[in-house]
């Protein structure tokens, strides 16, 4: 824990409490590892052979506010296949310590164009809400039907005091961005909330459209196209989330 507490002094970035900043070293863990970034190297110090991991955490030092700080990591000498964060270091120390230069550095996850483009606020309409399969798809508050939860979130939409959201939702070795638009439950002043995201559409129709069917032929690319025109951009993927999860996730 005080480990935490000092590498958390050491950067710009305020995080709420070391439980906060750790679970942002996960996510963002998490965010290298799904994009191939973390930079694995044997380094030979005091004569020995040593194995390290540099991640890219998009953190920048207290001391050095122009500059990115990275972690370092290594394997635990107490948990056969677990690593532990031994070091959070800027490029130039990482290159004077270990003689790794900055273009073998990862790459920001945070930075990606793919990643970037997902942090343009959606636009969420009545359509969506009344398209969507609610009772299908979603556990929606048992006190409601089906007709009154879509009201609730179409009143909600209208209603600029309510906070829509980014948070990264991690699944597997899948990332993406989720909105989280709050839904106002009532005159208890009880609040839910509905979780959106980008379809990526183009992907999706190319995997299906370029497959041959039975024939031998393939969905001509005027077909194609119109589905991908027609297909909702948006689309609601998750239900009442946490809390917690929400503010973890916002980081």
């Amino acid at each position: 824990q005080e480990v935490i507490e000092s590498y958390r002094q050491n950067v710009i970035e305020t995080f709420d409490n070391d439980i906060d900043f750790g679970s942002y070293i996960r996510y963002s863990t998490q965010l290298q590892i799904n994009d191939n970034q973390i930079g694995e190297f044997s380094i030979e110090w005091q004569g020995d052979m040593h194995k390290l991991a540099i991640i890219n955490y998009d953190l920048y030092s207290k001391a050095s506010p122009d500059r990115i700080i990275y972690g370092i990591i290594t394997p635990s000498v107490y948990d056969e296949g677990s690593w532990k964060l031994v070091a959070l270091l800027t490029a130039h120390e990482i290159s004077k310590i270990f003689n790794v230069k900055s273009h073998q550095l990862p790459e920001s996850s945070r930075q990606k164009r793919s990643f970037r483009r997902q942090l343009v606020p959606p636009r969420i309409d009545d359509d969506l809400i009344k398209n969507t399969e609610w009772t299908l798809n979603f556990k929606i508050p048992d006190q409601l039907s089906e007709q009154s939860w879509i009201e609730k979130c179409k009143y909600s939409l209208e209603n600029h005091d309510l906070p829509l959201i980014p948070i990264i939702s991690i699944k597997d070795n899948h990332h993406e961005i989720n909105w989280i638009q709050f839904v106002y439950g009532g005159s208890q002043r009880i609040y839910f909330n509905i979780a959106v995201n980008y379809q990526k559409v183009q992907l999706l129709f190319d995997g299906y459209c370029h497959e041959q069917i039975a024939d031998g032929t393939v969905i001509p690319n005027d077909v194609s196209n119109m589905m991908v025109k027609y297909y909702p951009n948006i689309v609601v993927c998750e239900c009442n989330l946490d809390l917690n999860d929400i503010r973890r996730g916002n980081k």
